[in-house]
Formats: C-alpha cells, sequence, structure tokens
C-alpha cells in the first residue's frame, strides 16, 4: 500500500488535479469528478546482486465523470501530475520512477443511474520498500543520495 500512500499524496498536493481522490474506491452517493486508485499488483524490482530494496506496484488510476469530455481533461490531468520530477519522498515512501502503461475508455451507463465515462489509466511505480525521510541514502543500481531541496547526489 506504500505506492497507493505515495501517490494519493502526489495527486492530492497536484494544482491539476481538482477531482476529489479515492484511494481503493469510490464512495457511494459521490459528486464526480472523482478519481480513484487501486493497486493491481506489486514486485520486487529485479537484481542482480543482493534482496531488493525496492517494488514496483502497477497502479490503476481511474478517472471518473459525468460526460467524457470531463473525464478526459481529469486523465490529462492525473498524466500531467504523474509526471512529476522525480526521484522524491511522499509520506516517506520514496518514489523513484513513474512509468505511464496503458490507458482505456470505459462508458457506464449503470454508474449510479446517471451514466458516466471512466478513464483507467495504469502507471508503473517504482519505490523503496523502506521508509525514508530527505537525507536518507539508496544504495541500489543508480544510488543517489535525497538531500532536502529535492536535488540528489549520484554516488
Amino acid at each position: 500500500m506504500k505506492a497507493i500512500k505515495a501517490i494519493y499524496t502526489l495527486l492530492t498536493q497536484s494544482a491539476e488535479v481538482t477531482a476529489t481522490v479515492y484511494p481503493t474506491r469510490i464512495l457511494e452517493g459521490a459528486s464526480l469528478p472523482a478519481v480513484v486508485l487501486t493497486q493491481i499488483s506489486r514486485v520486487a524490482n529485479d537484481t542482480k546482486k543482493e534482496y531488493s530494496k525496492s517494488d514496483i506496484s502497477r497502479i490503476q488510476i481511474d478517472c471518473v465523470g459525468n460526460t467524457p469530455t470531463e473525464a478526459f481533461d481529469l486523465a490529462e490531468a492525473v498524466r500531467t501530475a504523474m509526471s512529476a520530477e522525480l526521484p522524491i519522498i511522499y509520506q516517506g515512501v520514496l518514489v523513484q520512477n513513474i512509468a505511464f502503461d496503458d490507458e482505456q475508455i470505459i462508458m457506464d451507463d449503470t454508474f449510479s443511474t446517471q451514466g458516466a465515462t471512466m478513464v483507467a489509466q495504469d502507471y508503473l511505480v517504482m519505490y523503496a520498500n523502506a521508509t525514508f525521510s530527505t537525507g536518507s541514502l539508496l544504495t541500489e543500481q543508480g544510488d543517489f543520495l535525497l538531500l532536502e531541496s529535492g536535488d540528489e547526489i549520484l554516488l
């Protein structure tokens, strides 16, 4: 759930995403537009030298709107927010990389009896599987020290 925690913080702090963000599921009767986060999978990042210090999670981000235009605009805002400069620490989670993977458009005429459009986006999020703060050191290929300024020192 570290990836959900980090992405939730990234999206709720983003100026681009003005919709309500729900971790795991949308609440019944919630107003639209809305963003829903779901962790699809989590695997250890492959390493040849040692036990992996980072994981990769596939995160599905559903952008739900009352109209296609509303959902499409929200999806573009989410994609912009997910292009944040990395690495960065969100809620103690060191996010090393975010890669856009896939997008699907889903029309749902039964959503809350009002009809809705959903754009489902998949992202691969690589993050450290330990809790970090600024000044922490990650020791793996591509090693760096993350400073409070957000700058990194390659080791």
